[in-house]
């Protein structure tokens, strides 16, 4: 496994191969900073969760098509948009990663709270 497609936060057995990416949706918070604990229906997961990512591997190939020129658009730890349908879901016992292809990132964002 190359250095660019590992991370700590990767399970051991799920490493991005070619030019995909392996995302986690971001947690949302589960209480208010009062307290208050926010029941799923409100927090809508689904709504938020499906578009902000953080980036937890980038596979060898990933940006390496002339149509990047060469830059590199995101790296491990980098939080990601993409659209709601896009990739593959992949879910384990505790978590759900979506896989996507390099060109399907459509913006990098510095604070994934900005979006809320």
């Amino acid at each position: 496994m190359s250095k660019r497609a590992s991370s700590k936060k990767l399970e051991g057995n799920l490493s991005p191969v070619g030019w995909r990416l392996i995302l986690r949706p971001r947690q949302m918070e589960e209480k208010t900073q009062g307290g208050l604990i926010i029941p799923d229906s409100i927090r809508d997961v689904e709504q938020y969760g499906e578009i902000v990512l953080e980036v937890l591997g980038v596979g060898p190939l990933a940006y390496k098509d002339e149509r990047f020129m060469g830059e590199e658009w995101v790296k491990v730890g980098d939080w990601v948009v993409v659209a709601r349908h896009a990739g593959w879901r992949i879910t384990t016992s505790d978590e759900e990663y979506r896989v996507v292809n390099d060109d399907e990132i459509i913006a990098v964002v510095s604070d994934p709270d900005f979006l809320r």
